[in-house]
């Protein structure tokens, strides 16, 4: 990390971590460091792929994404490869999802570019270097999402902001100094009113 670095935290559904806008300059590695993918199936018959640290799903963190990534000769079977799309999540290929969105507006930029920001006079200012912000998500289980009552998206966006704090915290003690953290959780609660 250098001075410049932000990270940029989101919960929200199908974010799609190696969609062009959240890749580094070199376009072989994501700008995401990690991402808690909490409906993800994990093979109990495959122990290696259980992770004890959290409670449901999976956890994926910048080394596996950025193997899938390189390792695979596009987007949507890097997404296969990772399992991420076995139920057939078909906006997590294209990228047009709500999380995606959001990522996008919170600090989605062109590899090798900065990011641009809008006052508020309407005038654009540049930005850190897009390769100097990294992401943190979390992909919450679609059964919540869909709950349209919200019964359950407070139980699990409070679950997903306990790690994010856990694993910025960690960050945090790698770099030996406290790092400036964007958070966005852009879900509304008020279906029937």
């Amino acid at each position: 990390f250098n001075e410049n670095t932000v990270l940029v935290a989101v919960i929200d559904e199908l974010i799609s971590p190696l969609n062009r806008r959240f890749l580094r300059s070199s376009c072989t590695e994501t700008r995401f460091l990690y991402l808690w993918q909490q409906d993800r199936r994990v093979a109990l018959d495959n122990p290696a792929e259980y992770t004890k640290r959290v409670a449901i799903g999976q956890e994926f963190f910048a080394t596996d994404l950025n193997d899938a990534l390189q390792n695979a000769p596009s987007e949507q079977q890097a997404y296969r490869d990772l399992k991420l799309i076995e139920d057939g999540r078909i906006r997590l290929l294209r990228g047009d999802s709500h999380g995606a969105a959001v990522a996008n507006v919170v600090a989605g930029a062109e590899p090798g570019t900065n990011l641009l920001f809008v006052e508020d006079d309407g005038s654009i200012v540049e930005g850190p270097p897009a390769d100097d912000v990294h992401f943190l998500g979390v992909n919450l289980h679609h059964a919540v999402v869909h709950d349209a009552a919200g019964i359950f998206t407070q139980a699990f966006a409070l679950i997903a902001f306990v790690r994010l704090v856990q694993y910025i915290t960690f960050l945090e003690q790698q770099a030996g100094r406290l790092l400036p953290v964007v958070l966005n959780f852009s879900f509304g609660l008020s279906s029937g009113a």
